[in-house]
């Protein structure tokens, strides 16, 4: 009983000491040291079985920052943890990279963090990353690897790089032009590929399409529409190649809504998943910063 009071007291104290600041993002402390994420978010619902007169609930908190300490103009170093606490377990996100900045255009980066492919997940620091849907889940998570950026201009910009997964090497690349990216990966390890494709039209549509070889198939889809574009429909499904059958699907309506007074955002969801045949009701509350 004293462990849960001390821990709903500390999400209390963090709750109430993020939300402080949410607003706040690139948060410059000193002339060589940025705080670029800094987030506190909660996730609540029910699920209400389609087959029964049954009820089941769940709830999610998640806590998280982001750092960089920049001496020089060419070389940095960037840190980020958070953690996820549900009431069946406990886990943490971290990682950290040296960066070395040779021109505008082009940089490398080595350390433990996010791939090339990884890129097209949310950062662990954000919403997208606490509601992260299942769709974007199936592309590769964060590894020792090293990676390079070129940016050509605004609007296009390559990337390659090597993961160390599995004590094998992963190769992978990026191409990003205005609102598409794609990325692709080929893994020593299990000597599959696969490629994630993103289309990511500001404040209308937002895609990912993850193809895993002799794996999965997923796709994430939101389409939003009404007033302020603050209502939007979405669909997740994917489906096993090994299985032969969807093994997530889920479609339903989000509602965004966002407090530049209290300086919180979130949205209200309702959907239906094919796998628990349960309608699920959600409400997320978090930072107001732009939610994707």
């Amino acid at each position: 009983m004293k462990t849960i009071k001390s821990l709903i007291a500390i999400i209390v104290l963090l709750t109430i000491s993020f939300s402080s600041f949410s607003q706040i993002e690139n948060l410059k402390l000193t002339k060589d040291v940025t705080i670029n994420k800094l987030y506190t978010g909660i996730i609540g619902g029910t699920k209400f079985s389609t087959d029964s007169l049954y009820a089941s609930g769940f709830v999610n908190f998640r806590v998280g920052a982001e750092g960089t300490y920049q001496p020089v103009k060419w070389f940095a170093f960037n840190t980020f943890g958070a953690v996820h606490m549900q009431p069946d377990t406990i886990f943490s996100l971290q990682g950290a990279s040296f960066k070395f900045i040779f021109s505008k255009k082009f940089n490398m980066e080595f350390g433990s963090m996010s791939t090339i492919p990884t890129q097209q997940r949310p950062h662990p620091a954000t919403p997208g990353s606490q509601f992260e849907t299942g769709s974007e889940g199936t592309a590769p998570g964060g590894a020792i690897n090293i990676k390079a950026k070129y940016e050509f201009n605004e609007d296009f910009r390559v990337g390659t790089g090597v993961a160390l997964r599995k004590d094998k090497p992963e190769y992978s690349g990026m191409v990003h032009y205005k609102s598409l990216t794609l990325s692709g990966w080929y893994s020593e390890y299990n000597q599959k590929f696969g490629s994630a494709l993103t289309v990511d039209v500001d404040s209308l549509l937002y895609s990912i399409l993850v193809f895993r070889q002799d794996q999965t198939i997923a796709n994430f889809s939101s389409l939003k529409f009404g007033k302020n574009r603050t209502l939007a429909l979405y669909s997740d499904v994917i489906y096993d190649f090994n299985k032969k059958e969807v093994t997530r699907g889920e479609w339903g309506l989000l509602k965004f809504f966002q407090s530049d007074r209290f300086w919180i955002g979130g949205l209200y969801g309702l959907g239906y998943d094919l796998k628990t045949k349960t309608v699920n009701a959600y409400i997320f509350i978090h930072p107001s910063y732009k939610f994707k």
